[in-house]
C-alpha cells in the first residue's frame, strides 16, 4: 500500500499527500538552481513529462515554482533526477557548457561550531 502512494506509475496524474511532502523534505522547495521559494510555494512537475509517457514516481517527479515551471515548457530549461536531487541545465543560449547544476539554497547542514581554547594561555 505504500509503495503505491510514492509510485503509482501512470494510475494518477496527481502527485499524492505522501509524495508531496516526500519531495517537500527532499527539494527543500523550489528545485531550480538558487530559488529560495518554499514548497508552499511550489507544484509538482514531472520530469519526464506525463504528456511524453513520465510517470507519477518520486524518481521523476519536483517541485518547481510558477516562473521555473515555465522556463521548463517555453524556454528549453531541462532537469533530471540523479542521486535523488534535481539537476537541472540550462539552455545552451544561457549556458554554452550545458552544466548541470542543483539548489543548494535549501540545503542546511549541520551548524558551523567555532572552538575557542579557554585553558590555552600562551
Amino acid at each position: 500500500m505504500v509503495w503505491t502512494l510514492v509510485y503509482p506509475g501512470r494510475e494518477s496524474r496527481l502527485a499524492t499527500r505522501a509524495q508531496r511532502r516526500t519531495l517537500a523534505l527532499r527539494d527543500g522547495g523550489c528545485s531550480a538552481p538558487g530559488c529560495t521559494r518554499t514548497p508552499k510555494w511550489t507544484s509538482v512537475h514531472h520530469v519526464r513529462w506525463w504528456s511524453r509517457g513520465g510517470t507519477t514516481d518520486l524518481d521523476n517527479l519536483t517541485l518547481v515554482c510558477a516562473t521555473h515551471h515555465r522556463a521548463i515548457h517555453q524556454a528549453g530549461w531541462q532537469v533530471t533526477i540523479r542521486d535523488n536531487q534535481a539537476w537541472w541545465t540550462l539552455p545552451a543560449w544561457l549556458d554554452p557548457e550545458q552544466t548541470p547544476r542543483r539548489n543548494t539554497a535549501h540545503t542546511t547542514g549541520p551548524p558551523h561550531h567555532h572552538h575557542t581554547d579557554h585553558h590555552n594561555t600562551t
